[in-house]
């Protein structure tokens, strides 16, 4: 029998289309459906034993809490559009084995890295290591090439993307690093980073040091005006529920200046039921500045 994907993301985006055409090219077998609903979706992969599933993290962590049973066909689950957390892809690899696979691309560049399974042992925040035929730089904030772990803007060239015809150097707007071992990770948007009190503070990386909270949920940073250091963080934090709900204010910020550099540390920490998400999954940083503003 033909491999049977199931497409989450709505064709009219370019993740979700990219992968549907490839399955089409392909001969797969390939299962959509109007919208996005968990139950239902993890319905359909266990209907029709679904081998290949293409997501974004969002996605995948409803349909793990709806019915994880239910995703057992699965051999290949490609999470991408938006980023990972550490958290989300230590319960896939938990329940459902070496099925997962974090890809990072843009519009303008296209897919440039994929973390496989092994990959994602290694260290869970990994996109892993560049595809054959990319070439990346990580440029600091001179335009100089950064060093090992120095955090930079990243730029790629390859040569599949349809705006690199002259097969120039683009730059993905994501600041990130590469370690020792090859390995990339993200650090946020570049036009995110703020300077608080003369250091550069990313709120990408507050954020992931968020998620690995036991009793946290889901987290978000957005900069707030601050007159001694100019800017600084706020947080907004949704408890898990049971023990979660209990997790206080200051119990938190305890937790924090253990885990966070002192100019890394929020102004403001503010509890939330939910974080605003654009329909792909992405956080939507413009709704969150907003909260913040009020």
């Amino acid at each position: 029998n033909a491999l049977s994907a199931y497409i989450a993301p709505p064709i009219y985006h370019g993740y979700g289309l990219a992968v549907t055409i490839l399955c089409f090219t392909l001969g797969k077998k390939v299962v959509l459906q109007r919208g996005f609903d968990a139950r239902k979706a993890c319905q359909l992969v266990r209907d029709h034993e679904i081998e290949f599933m293409n997501v974004v993290p969002s996605m995948l962590y409803k349909m793990l809490k709806v019915d994880a049973d239910a995703l057992t066909s699965l051999k290949c689950i490609a999470c991408g559009g938006a980023e990972l957390s550490p958290k989300l892809a230590e319960e896939t690899l938990s329940r459902l084995g070496n099925v997962l696979y974090n890809l990072y691309g843009t519009s303008e560049a296209g897919l440039n890295f994929i973390a496989t399974p092994d990959d994602l042992r290694h260290d869970l925040r990994t996109i892993g290591k560049p595809l054959r035929g990319v070439r990346v730089m990580i440029l600091d904030e001179y335009d100089q090439p950064a060093a090992a772990r120095e955090i930079g803007r990243i730029h790629v060239r390859n040569e599949w993307s349809a705006s690199n015809r002259n097969n120039q150097w683009i730059d993905t707007g994501d600041l990130g690093y590469v370690d020792g071992e090859g390995y990339y990770f993200l650090a946020g948007r570049a036009d995110s980073m703020i300077v608080s009190g003369g250091e550069n503070v990313y709120p990408y990386e507050v954020e992931r040091s968020l998620l690995t909270h036991p009793q946290i949920e889901d987290a978000a940073a957005t900069a707030v005006p601050d007159e001694e250091f100019g800017q600084r963080l706020k947080v907004f934090v949704v408890r898990s529920h049971g023990d979660g709900e209990k997790l206080s204010e200051e119990e938190l910020r305890e937790w924090m200046r253990q885990h966070l550099a002192r100019y890394q540390m929020p102004r403001e920490i503010e509890f939330v039921d939910g974080l605003p998400y654009t329909p792909i999954g992405k956080l939507d940083r413009k709704r969150l500045q907003t909260m913040a503003s009020k």
